[in-house]
């Protein structure tokens, strides 16, 4: 059983890590599931988005929706667990389609970031409307990124 699963891209490594959150029905998240060993006094605590399927033992809650996130503070739109066409199979096996829409939602993500990702190599050398003159940034960077004064 994964503890969490994690995306992440190799230019920007823990600033933009993605995972499947969960929500409940009050749009909260919950608090991850102890699951114990049965022997030797120890357990694990896995918030993996599978273990979510409103089991009983351990005793925890049902998915109401999937939602990708961002360690950046990004969260995609959520997207609710269809429960009515699941019959016996285990919440892994028919969530696993809207989990994968939430990484697809993050790798979106990454490419709105690539796309106003500006190197430091750039930076350095910039002229033209791209430099930063005085404290200003180009309005395309501004509504990215906090303005940044240089000095």
């Amino acid at each position: 059983m994964e503890k969490d699963e994690i995306w992440t891209s190799e230019e920007y490594g823990t600033s933009h890590q993605g995972r499947v959150a969960t929500l409940l029905e009050d749009g909260s998240g919950p608090k991850p599931v102890y699951f114990d060993s049965n022997s030797g006094g120890f357990g694990w605590e896995v918030r993996h988005w599978s273990v979510y399927d409103g089991g009983t033992h351990p005793q925890r809650p049902q998915a109401h929706a999937l939602q990708a996130q961002c360690s950046c503070g990004w969260q995609g739109e959520p997207r609710i667990v269809d429960w009515t066409t699941a019959g016996d199979l285990p919440f892994r096996e028919h969530g696993w389609e809207t989990a994968g829409e939430c990484q697809d939602d993050w790798d979106r993500h990454i490419t709105v970031v690539d796309a106003h990702a500006i190197d430091s190599t750039t930076l350095a050398t910039a002229k033209g409307p791209h430099c930063f003159h005085r404290g200003e940034v180009e309005p395309r960077v501004r509504s990215v990124w906090e303005p940044v004064v240089l000095r």
